[in-house]
């Protein structure tokens, strides 16, 4: 292959390039769908965090769940509640055993 001399000019190709695509200015569509959808992953988050931090607070509580619906039925079926009592001891036991 020749040597170009010094007053040659050699040329390349250049691979095309896109042209650059200028952003639009934004519409109030636009600007509501991007506010929605940041609000939407704020919400996300802080319960995701809220959630890690404070597992007891959202997560409800269902103990002596059999205790409470035996005084219950007793209270229910019976006029006298003097009839309950053993039911209430029962259910007060059961609650002070697992707090």
């Amino acid at each position: 292959m020749p040597r170009p001399s010094k007053n040659t000019v050699v040329t390349r190709k250049i691979a095309h390039t896109p042209d650059v695509i200028r952003p639009q200015d934004p519409s109030l569509l636009q600007t509501m769908q991007e506010g929605l959808a940041f609000g939407v992953g704020s919400s996300v988050a802080r319960n995701m965090i809220d959630r890690v931090l404070q597992p007891s607070a959202s997560v409800p509580r269902t103990i002596c769940t059999d205790e409470h619906a035996a005084f219950d039925k007793c209270v229910m079926t019976n006029d006298d509640v003097r009839f309950c009592i053993d039911a209430h001891e029962t259910f007060k036991k059961c609650l002070s055993s697992r707090t």
